[in-house]
């Protein structure tokens, strides 16, 4: 029989999770929702460290989907989440620019 190691997956799983969770303000109305899925994939992961599953399983085949979803949703959220520090990162360096601009006339 086919076996896999479920734990890799997971690990992943929480750490994609885990870089949305530092990304997201904590009064966002997801943020205790992505902490808690944080902690439940490191829980999970943490218990699958010696499990080899059945590939064949129908509950590992709708897992793996499942998980391969998940993880391409985080991979866009963390591409938008760039987009938005890079936003920030470029705002802040022309409101600095402007306050040394201003402050030679002013």
């Amino acid at each position: 029989m086919p076996e896999t190691k479920i734990d890799i997956r997971l690990i992943a799983l929480y750490r994609g999770l885990g870089n949305l969770r530092s990304a997201t303000p904590a009064d966002h109305p997801e943020y205790e929702a992505l902490q808690e899925q944080y902690r439940q994939a490191s829980d999970m992961a943490e218990r699958a460290v010696e499990a080899a599953i059945d590939e064949s399983d129908a509950d590992y085949s709708e897992f793996s989907a499942r998980i391969q979803e998940a993880m391409d949703l985080i991979k866009e959220a963390e591409a938008d989440i760039e987009k938005v520090v890079k936003a920030i990162s470029l705002t802040a360096k022309a409101i600095n620019i402007a306050a040394k601009l201003i402050g030679k006339y002013v």
